[in-house]
């Protein structure tokens, strides 16, 4: 495997929830806690193993998590869309091959209910205005990868 060690322990732990019982979700979970993980000084394996056994503890305490209703929970949701919002003045509006997507990605995770959803349409966009205003040579490989993943993921689910 290539990469940091923390992005190493990312990929391994994305083979563990299905064990379990749980749902891969890489793009809104792992990748994310990695990053932030990463960016607060985690840059070693140890960060990951701690981590992962924390929330192998967890497991068997979340049972009491459900006794907080979902009322107790919408403040602090609120608030942390508030500082996810804060960074969205540092986007490039002014260029439409960075903003719809933006635009789109933001707009639909919370009107379908899905990150994934949200993420996708940001990939799909980005790469097909790309390649509409003739830069497709700037477009990465693994875009067009992600992109036509996507695009079966969207198609599957419609069609499927």
């Amino acid at each position: 495997m290539g990469g940091s060690p923390g992005s190493s322990g990312s990929c391994w732990s994305t083979r563990w929830p299905p064990w379990p019982g749980r749902r891969i979700r890489v793009v809104e979970h792992h990748l994310h806690r990695s990053a932030s993980g990463v960016s607060q000084g985690g840059r070693t394996g140890l960060t990951a193993v701690v981590v992962g056994a924390l929330f192998l503890l967890c497991m068997f305490f979340s049972p009491i998590a459900g006794i907080v209703p979902a009322v107790a929970t919408a403040p602090i949701l609120v608030i942390v869309g508030y500082y996810m919002m804060t960074l969205v003045k540092e986007i490039d509006w002014a260029d439409p091959g960075i903003g719809i997507p933006v635009l789109l990605t933001v707009a639909l995770m919370p009107f379908t209910y899905s990150i994934t959803n949200g993420v996708g349409a940001g990939f799909l966009s980005y790469t097909v205005i790309a390649v509409l205003r003739g830069r497709a040579r700037d477009v990465h490989p693994l875009m067009y990868l992600v992109s036509a993943i996507f695009a079966w993921y969207f198609i599957h689910g419609v069609v499927g």
